[in-house]
Formats: C-alpha cells, structure tokens, sequence
C-alpha cells in the first residue's frame, strides 16, 4: 500500500509511505453522538491499517474540539492502545487550547507506555516519529 486517503465528516486519513497521518477538525454543526461515531470511523480505518505495519502515526487535532467527549475519548484512546501494542509510535500535534493540550498529554501518557509525544507543529511531530526505535 503505497498512499491510500480516507475522508469522513469531520477528518481525514492517509497512508503515505508507510506513515498514518491524521487530521480531526471542528464541525459544530455534529452533536456528539456523531463525532463519536465520526471517531469510530477513524478507529476502523486507524486498526486495519495496522495490518500494514505502519512506522508511525501523526495526528493533527490542532483545528479540532478544545475537549473531547467522554465516549470520543475512550475511542481515540483506543486507537493509542491499538497503535502502542504494535510498537508503532504516535505524535499528537495540539492546538492552543490548554484543555486539549491536558486531555491529550494524558491520553499519551495513559495508553502509549512512552511510544507517544504532544507535539505543537508538524516538524516536531515528524522528526519524533523519523528518530531510531
């Protein structure tokens, strides 16, 4: 799988060289049940990439919601599990928002046994993820 693009309501998901990239925006016409299932969609797509043996994952939240929900975080924390088992490692690119800087940081912290970093520009984000395992 060479470059592969996924798109739903309110992201979008790319396979590029062996690297997931994501990015979540805000869409404040969804109400939560839909961002969760939005969030489910990703996890889909986020667990059968896996079989691919991904070398990392990049997630850019910096345009999405200041807070996620309770059952969006449980999924996105889902997907962090996911990603740490098979040893692949995750960058999170935040935005200015203190409360998704605080709910991410914990997140990485909880689910990813030191394979995840809060990043806040994609530079930082990538060279995290290029370093040696």
């Amino acid at each position: 799988m060479d470059t592969r693009t996924i798109e739903g309501d309110n992201h979008r998901l790319e396979w590029v060289g062996g690297l997931v990239r994501g990015a979540i925006w805000k869409r404040p016409d969804l109400d939560n049940a839909q961002g969760a299932v939005n969030a489910r969609q990703i996890e889909a797509t986020l667990v059968e990439w896996l079989r691919h043996r991904p070398h990392g994952l990049f997630l850019d939240v910096s345009e999405g919601p200041e807070v996620a929900g309770p059952k969006t975080e449980e999924t996105i924390g889902s997907w962090f599990e996911a990603y740490a088992r098979a040893k692949v490692p995750i960058a999170v690119q935040v935005g200015s928002s203190a409360v998704q800087k605080m709910q991410y940081q914990r997140l990485l912290q909880e689910k990813t046994g030191g394979l995840g970093k809060l990043c806040t520009n994609a530079p930082e984000a990538l060279a995290f993820l290029a370093r040696p395992g």
